[in-house]
């Protein structure tokens, strides 16, 4: 039986500072220094909405900004969260922050997964998902 899901994935950059204070001294993250980090979100449906859409654009870039980029963009981001923020956190911490007001779109789709690029120009990233996300996505069409 065939099975299939659309993947919509809407990227953003943000620009800023943070100290991974973990690391022992001497090691050139535990400084402050900063990052143009590149943020992916891919977001799941298995039927398309009335407009032939995943979900409309306009609203994922509204809660992105609102969100993500509103509270990181320009900022020391150990001010924000309650821990070092790696790329592993980030991901995580923006994965769960958006899975709740992703889901208002639309009870037809739900965040797959969130990839976060540490520095653009070398590609470095992490992507976090929750298995039964990604289980749930699929339905036979």
């Amino acid at each position: 039986m065939k099975t299939c899901q659309w993947i919509l994935s809407h990227s953003f950059d943000i620009d800023a500072a943070h100290a991974l204070k973990q690391l022992p001294i001497g090691h050139s993250c535990n400084r402050i220094h900063g990052h143009t980090w590149r943020f992916t979100i891919q977001i799941a449906a298995t039927q398309l909405d009335a407009y032939n859409f995943v979900c409309d654009f306009a609203e994922v870039k509204h809660i992105c900004r609102e969100y993500i980029i509103s509270r990181l963009d320009h900022r020391y981001i150990n001010d924000v969260l309650p821990y070092d923020p790696t790329c592993e956190v980030l991901a995580q911490w923006t994965f769960l922050t958006l899975v709740p007001l992703i889901k208002q779109i639309s009870k037809n789709v739900h965040l797959w997964k969130v990839t976060v690029t540490e520095n653009i120009k070398d590609g470095n990233s992490v992507t976090y998902w929750e298995a039964d996300h990604e289980s749930s996505a699929i339905s036979n069409c």
